[in-house]
């Protein structure tokens, strides 16, 4: 039960943090596509990491950086 209710908090926490990433991609009129390439990084990569399916502390930061967010607010759900 215990793993089951920790799941559900990892999930939403992704979920939260996804619709973050959209919010503020929108809001500065940023693409993937120009993240990755400022990043130096795939189009692909870029998207595993908003949707939570990669992990990249670097990538994550990164970014973080250029979509004026702060990292260690983004992350403090994650263990």
């Amino acid at each position: 039960m215990a793993s089951d209710v920790r799941y559900v908090e990892v999930t939403d926490a992704i979920k939260s943090r996804r619709i973050k990433y959209f919010i503020a991609m929108f809001s500065k009129g940023v693409t993937e596509r120009q993240l990755a390439d400022k990043l130096g990084v795939t189009r692909g990569m870029v998207g595993h990491v908003i949707v939570g399916r990669r992990k990249s502390k670097k990538l994550e930061q990164g970014i973080c950086r250029e979509l004026g967010l702060n990292y260690n607010e983004m992350y403090k759900e994650a263990v």
